[in-house]
């Protein structure tokens, strides 16, 4: 397993865009890739699951691949 907290820098959040290229790379990995962002824990490789998540710019993010 490999964790990694990352920050949002982008001014606009993960709005769709970003949340597709997210989704992109990691359905091209076999692991299962989640993040959480408070008490909310998301799949990566949903843009749904991302874009409810409303991840702004400042927020931090734990990615884990599993």
């Amino acid at each position: 397993m490999v964790t990694k907290t990352v920050t949002i820098t982008s001014s606009e959040g993960l709005h769709l865009r970003p949340a597709t290229n997210l989704c992109k790379v990691a359905v091209s990995y076999d692991c299962d890739v989640t993040f959480v962002i408070g008490n909310y824990h998301a799949s990566a490789k949903s843009v749904i699951s991302v874009l409810a998540a409303k991840v702004k710019q400042g927020d931090e993010i734990t990615l884990t691949c599993d």
